[in-house]
C-alpha cells in the first residue's frame, strides 16, 4: 500500500527524533515554537545563542570551530533545505515504486539525524550541499540510499565525536593507516578492509583495519561508505572510475575525522 504524502520539511520538536537532539538543538527549536510556530518564516527573530563563537581568525579554523561560528537562522535554514531534501528524494521513491515501503524507512531513519541544526552545521562548513540525497546518478538513479545512512554517520561522529558504523570504522581507520605507511588506498583495499575474507598480501594485512561483512555485500557497503566520504570532502578519487585510488583530503572535516579515531 503507498504511503501518504505527509510534507514534513519543516523542522519542529514534533518533526524530528528527540534522541537525536543536541541540548542547543533542543532549545532552538522550543525557542521557535514559542516564538512563532513558523519555522520557515521566523529563524532569525528567535533569540537563542548559537554557541561559542569561533575562538580563532586563521583561516585553518577547526571544523568544530566553524559549525559553532553559524548562527541559529543559518542552522535552521540548512536543517529545513535538508528536510525538503528528504521529502523530494521520498516524494520521487515513492512515485518511482509505491510498494517500497523500505526505502521509505532507509530515508526517514536518515532524514531524522540530518535535520538536526547541529548536524547541519557540519554540513555548512564541510560545503556539503542541502539536496544532495536528489543527485542525479544515472538516468533513474538519485544518490545511493545507504550513502545516506553512512553519511550520516559520519556527520554524527564529526559533530560528537563517536563512529558507530562498523564498515565506516573500518575503511576510514585504513585510510589514515595507508596515508601513514605511504601505502595507494585502492578500490581493492578498500573491499578489503571492509571484508576480512578477501585475500591481500601479509604487507597490506599490517596496515589494514578490517571489517566482517559477507563478501556478496562487499561492494555495495564499500561504495556507499566511499560515495559518502567524497561527498563529505574527506576523500577524492586520484584514480579512475574502474580503478580508484583513494586520497585523504586536507580539510577541516579530514583532520576532525583524524581526531575522533584516533581518541
Amino acid at each position: 500500500m503507498a504511503r501518504k504524502n505527509n510534507n514534513k520539511a519543516l523542522v519542529t520538536p514534533a518533526t524530528v527524533n528527540a534522541a537525536e537532539l543536541t541540548d542547543h538543538d533542543l532549545a532552538l527549536l522550543q525557542a521557535l515554537e514559542d516564538n512563532s510556530g513558523d519555522t520557515a518564516k521566523s529563524p532569525d527573530t528567535v533569540q537563542v545563542s548559537a554557541g561559542p563563537a569561533p575562538t580563532s581568525t586563521d583561516p585553518e579554523q577547526s571544523l568544530t570551530q566553524m559549525a559553532d561560528g553559524y548562527t541559529d537562522a543559518e542552522r535552521l535554514a540548512m536543517a529545513n533545505k535538508v528536510a525538503k531534501g528528504f521529502d523530494d528524494r521520498a516524494a520521487y521513491e515513492r512515485t518511482k515504486n509505491p510498494n517500497n515501503e523500505r526505502i521509505q524507512k532507509n530515508l526517514d531513519k536518515s532524514r531524522a539525524k540530518l535535520v538536526m541544526p547541529s548536524a547541519a552545521a557540519i554540513l555548512i562548513a564541510s560545503q556539503v550541499e542541502p539536496e544532495f540525497v536528489n543527485r542525479s546518478v544515472s538516468e533513474g538513479s538519485r544518490y545511493n540510499v545507504y550513502a545516506v545512512e553512512k553519511l550520516a554517520d559520519i556527520v554524527k561522529a564529526l559533530r560528537d565525536g563517536t563512529m558507530t558504523n562498523k564498515v565506516n570504522i573500518a575503511v576510514c581507520k585504513s585510510l589514515f593507516s595507508f596515508r601513514k605507511a605511504g601505502e595507494s588506498f585502492t578500490g581493492e583495499m578498500a573491499k578489503a578492509a571492509v571484508c576480512d575474507k578477501m585475500k591481500v598480501s601479509k604487507a597490506m594485512q599490517a596496515i589494514l583495519i578490517r571489517h566482517t561483512v559477507d563478501p556478496g555485500t562487499m561492494s555495495t557497503q564499500t561504495s556507499s561508505t566511499m560515495t559518502a566520504l567524497q561527498t563529505m570532502g574527506i576523500v577524492k578519487n586520484s584514480g579512475s572510475f574502474r580503478a580508484p585510488v583513494y586520497e585523504l583530503i586536507d580539510s577541516p572535516q579530514t583532520r576532525r575525522l583524524e581526531e575522533v579515531l584516533a581518541a
